[in-house]
């Protein structure tokens, strides 16, 4: 089995919600027992694996990025990507990836970030998702507020500016079949935007051509909820008839943007960013012109059939 990223990923995501617990009950429930001792499953389950590195109860912001590295892996595979061991202590952590020149100042998908206080590194999550403003992560003994919260009680799902401060940096696992970045985060939006599941691996298969036609599908619902269609990834008749002649342009404010913006990084090409509802604005004119030529300025229903093959 090929270690991409998607699957570590998923398992992170399936976790927001879950609270750390005041007392060793409960590990295994959400939200039952929640309190602040430092008791998680995470914790509990890497210190029976590593006793002598991974310390329960302690502070668990690495030992749930350690965690969702061993469930999607298995322990070897998972300390290789992780720099070559678990480790709870932040610092060691980042340094794992430091002697193995897997440090980087810029964020990919499947990165693991680290952030600094002012005397040292001291959090720690996992990358998810990134555009041209924000990184996205999904972190343990977190919180939802804004900003970095290294003791938090819970796993939640956060953004950070891309020049935060905090931000120390990351490190980057040799994931297999590393793909494309635009495709990655095109598929990345392309879940977040119609609630499907798919592999985010960078890679344009046929998982991810049958998302690009559920894309649209979803957008044309959204905007023209009359006479709704299946959103199963097949565009067939109904599908067709739907779009019929429908286009955007430069300016305009709809869903059929935003599938636009998500259908060009699934065709590897960068938009400037996705947006929910998208307006129609420079970045995309710019993408436009790439794949389709002339100004940019429109995005006709051949242009879409195109960018659903």
């Amino acid at each position: 089995m090929a270690n991409t990223v998607d699957k570590v990923i998923n398992i992170a995501l399936a976790e927001v919600g879950y609270l750390e617990k005041k007392s060793n009950a409960n590990l295994y429930d959400k939200t039952a027992n929640a309190g602040m001792a430092n008791y998680t499953k995470y914790g509990k389950e890497m210190h029976d694996i590593y006793p002598s590195v991974m310390d329960f109860p302690a502070a668990w912001c690495d030992a749930f990025v350690d965690w969702c590295f061993y469930k999607a892996y298995g322990t070897s595979t998972a300390k290789s990507l992780l720099g070559g061991d678990f480790n709870d202590y932040t610092p060691s952590s980042a340094q794992l990836y430091k002697n193995k020149n897997a440090w980087f100042t810029s964020p990919k998908i499947g990165d693991q970030i680290f952030f600094k206080n002012s005397t040292r590194i001291n959090h720690t999550g996992l990358v998810y998702n990134v555009d041209s403003t924000y990184v996205y992560t999904i972190e343990g003994n977190t919180s939802g507020a804004s900003g970095v919260v290294e003791n938090g009680g819970g796993v939640c799902k956060k953004k950070y500016k891309l020049n935060y401060s905090k931000i120390a940096g990351y490190g980057r696992p040799k994931y297999d079949n590393q793909g494309n970045d635009i495709i990655r985060k095109g598929q990345q939006h392309a879940i977040e935007f119609t609630g499907k599941t798919i592999k985010v691996d960078g890679l344009a298969g046929n998982e991810t051509k049958k998302m690009k036609a559920r894309v649209l599908q979803h957008a044309m619902n959204l905007d023209y909820p009359k006479n709704q269609i299946t959103e199963d990834g097949d565009f067939g008749t109904k599908s067709k008839l739907k779009l019929g002649t429908h286009y955007v342009k430069k300016g305009e404010k709809q869903y059929m943007v935003t599938a636009a913006e998500i259908l060009m990084e699934l065709n590897g090409i960068d938009p400037n960013g996705v947006e929910y509802p998208g307006t129609y604005g420079n970045g995309l004119v710019s993408a436009a012109k790439v794949k389709f030529g002339g100004t940019g300025t429109k995005i006709t229903a051949s242009n879409f059939l195109t960018l659903i093959q």
